[in-house]
Formats: C-alpha cells, sequence, structure tokens
C-alpha cells in the first residue's frame, strides 16, 4: 500500500513540473561545467526540453523530456519556435532559458514575442569572450550584433541569471524595473576520497604543479613558459599542462620541454584533451593549481572559474590572477595566492605557494580554509537554491 502511495505522490510531482525550453548551443560531456550543471539541475524540478547544436551527453539526455539537434542557426530558430508553440497550445505553463551568447538570446526574445512567454538570459560568462581572441572585420561584426542585442532585445526578457561576480552589471545595461536577478556561482561535484598530498623535498622529491583548460595565450601560456624559463630554485617541480592547445601554441610547448631537459629542477608533462575523470584525478596527486588568466579580457575580470573550485577541492592551493571574480574565491595566505598579470607578481605567488607546501602547519591551516570554503560550493546545492529562486521570481 505505501509503494502504491509513494509512486502515485511522485507522479503528481512529475505531472505539476513546470516546463522550460533550454536554449544552448552544444552541451561536453563534462560534468563539472556549468551549461551540464544547467541542465541536470533544471530537471529536479522542471520538464526540460533542450534545443542545441550538438547531441546531449548520455546521462543528460535520458533525464530530459526532448532534445532538438539541430545543423544550423536557422533550424535552431525554427525547432524553438516550435517547441514554444506546442507548449502553448497544450496550455502548458512554460519558459524559454537561452545561454549568454546574443544568437541564443535572439531565440529567446523572438520565442517570447510570438508565444507571449517569460524569458531567463542566464550569464555564466560575458558575450565578450567570442572576439577577445579575434581581430579585424569579424571582431567588430561580433561587437556590433552584441550591442545590437543588448540595446533592443536584452531588455525584454524576465530575469537575468547573474553566474559571474556581480561587477559584471557595470558592463550590462540598466536592469528593466520589470526584470529579475538571480544571483548565482560555480560548482564543484566532491570526490568519494581526498586525501592530502604530501610533498617531499630532496634529490626525489618533487612539488606537482597543474594548469587544466585551454592552453592558449590568453589562459596564461606565455606567462606560465616565462615562470618555468626563470625558475631558479632548488626545490624540484613538475608541471602538468592539461588541456585543448590554441592554433600557434605548439611550438611553445615543444619549446618548453626542450629547454626543461637539461634542468634538473623542473620538468613538465603536456597531456593535451583528456577526459574529466581523468583530469580529477591528476587533480588529486597535486599540489598547486593554476589560473594565470588574462585580465585585460572583460570576461575573466568577472567570471568565476570553476576550475579554481575543482583545485581548492581537491586539495590544493589555487594560484590565480588578481581579478574580480577570483577575488571572491581565492584569500590570500589562506586558499592559496593571487598575483597582477606580470612574471615579477606570478614569480612571487609562485615562491609562496611551493614554501606554503613545504611548510606543514602553514598547509595544514590553509587546506582547512580550502575545505571550508568549497563547502558553500557543491553543484547539487547551487542547483537547488538556483532552480528555487527561478521558481520564485517567475
Amino acid at each position: 500500500m505505501n509503494l502504491e502511495i509513494q509512486e502515485d505522490s511522485d507522479s503528481l510531482v512529475e505531472r505539476e513540473k513546470k516546463n522550460v525550453v533550454f536554449i544552448v548551443n552544444s552541451v561536453p560531456d563534462k560534468n563539472g561545467q556549468v551549461r551540464y550543471q544547467r541542465i541536470l539541475g533544471l530537471t529536479s524540478k522542471f520538464k526540460v526540453y533542450v534545443v542545441t547544436r550538438t547531441p546531449l551527453p548520455a546521462e543528460l539526455s535520458a533525464l530530459v523530456e526532448e532534445v532538438c539537434v539541430t545543423s544550423s542557426p536557422g533550424q535552431m530558430l525554427r525547432g524553438a519556435i516550435s517547441l514554444s508553440k506546442r507548449l502553448k497550445a497544450q496550455n502548458a505553463e512554460f519558459y524559454v532559458h537561452t545561454q549568454y551568447l546574443p544568437f541564443t538570446g535572439t531565440i529567446g526574445f523572438i520565442c517570447k514575442k510570438i508565444t507571449g512567454c517569460k524569458w531567463v538570459y542566464d550569464l555564466w560568462d560575458h558575450p565578450s569572450l567570442k572576439w577577445s581572441h579575434i581581430s579585424g572585420p569579424m571582431r567588430l561584426w561580433r561587437k556590433a550584433i552584441w550591442v545590437f542585442f543588448r540595446r533592443l532585445m536584452l531588455p525584454a526578457s524576465d530575469a537575468w541569471i547573474i553566474a559571474m561576480h556581480p561587477g559584471i552589471l557595470d558592463h550590462l545595461p540598466a536592469v528593466p524595473v520589470s526584470c529579475k536577478l538571480i544571483f548565482s556561482k560555480p560548482g564543484y561535484i566532491p570526490e568519494k576520497s581526498n586525501e592530502i598530498v604530501v610533498p617531499t623535498t630532496g634529490e626525489t622529491g618533487e612539488i606537482n604543479i597543474v594548469y587544466a583548460g585551454l592552453v592558449k595565450s590568453t589562459r596564461g601560456l606565455n606567462l606560465m613558459f616565462d615562470w618555468a624559463d626563470s625558475y631558479t630554485g632548488s626545490q624540484k617541480i613538475k608541471l602538468h599542462l592539461i588541456g585543448r592547445c590554441s592554433r600557434g601554441t605548439k611550438p611553445l610547448l615543444d619549446k618548453l620541454v626542450e629547454n626543461s631537459k637539461d634542468r634538473a629542477n623542473i620538468s613538465f608533462q603536456i597531456y593535451g584533451e583528456i577526459p574529466h575523470s581523468e583530469v580529477l584525478n591528476i587533480l588529486s596527486t597535486a599540489n598547486i593549481g593554476l589560473c594565470p588568466i588574462n585580465p585585460e579580457v572583460l570576461n575573466y575580470q568577472y567570471a568565476y572559474p570553476v576550475k579554481v573550485i575543482e583545485y581548492l577541492s581537491s586539495n590544493m592551493f589555487a594560484v590565480a590572477t588578481r581579478t574580480h571574480g577570483i577575488g571572491a574565491m581565492v584569500s590570500e595566505n589562506e586558499t592559496g595566492y593571487t598575483f597582477d598579470y606580470n612574471l615579477e607578481s606570478f614569480s612571487a605567488a609562485m615562491e609562496n605557494a611551493i614554501a606554503a607546501c613545504l611548510d606543514e602547519k602553514k598547509r595544514d591551516r590553509m587546506l582547512l580554509s580550502s575545505n571550508q570554503l568549497v563547502e558553500g560550493y557543491k553543484w547539487q546545492s547551487i542547483n537547488q537554491q538556483l532552480t528555487s529562486d527561478i521558481l520564485q521570481e517567475l
């Protein structure tokens, strides 16, 4: 009897779920990323319909109601409109949820105009990320599209999810009185076992330092190269570079490895792009995590890099550029070290981090601070709070 009551109750909850049409370019099979977690979190309280350019990861596909995979921008627009019209014809309560890009946002705007649904704009990155690395006419074109979108379309949205440092609001149009602001942050997935890796000294000991992310100049590759080239410390270190290389970086990586062959105090291991589970395994054996992002890129000034939280949750010190977003996560001499984006400042931060690794009392105190900090950054609790906020505001 109790089982039947539970099944009826679960069915009732399922029927009462509201609907959301989630519009996103792509969702990589990396469960630590924001896009992945957005869909995963929404499925707990909404019936989710996804319009995207690539197939969803298997776990997400099994949780959502429907996936519309399109091959062109035009098909993406038509697919979103078709889903929205169908839900309206069924008298279903729904809203459209779009990622930060102007094109996906434009689709949300059009769906709202056609069906009268509500539209949520999700800013976990700033659109400038898409033109910061290019120059010439294409850069001007992408900037022009953003200006057009933010002036004529963005003010029509019903809610903004600000998943960046609140300072990013200075770079957005004034928030309309009718628009709700929902603040969120990055998260991580706790590992079952996460032992502290104690570095050793002497001829056979070494400190493991990890960089995980896109390997390119705006993510600090040149800065890491210059530091490694100038490192004269007696402590042996090994630098692990994990991530997809951008065009033109291979010669620099080859030079990095070549220059280290005859050096006893530094070595390198370059992995390329590997599964996220393997990345976490490497993080679990490291001591210092690097996030040397160029603050001249607007997005990097205010972003909350998920990687920093993963570093801290893996019992590592974070060494990261001093920006608004990172400053909210990394406290000097408490959870890591920050630096101005230049070789002198970076070298000083690295010297402090290496020294802290070798100081048992300081290391234990800082790792305790990191563990306390990351308690508030678990994806499960962040998703629960965000979905509750969306339901409340809409």
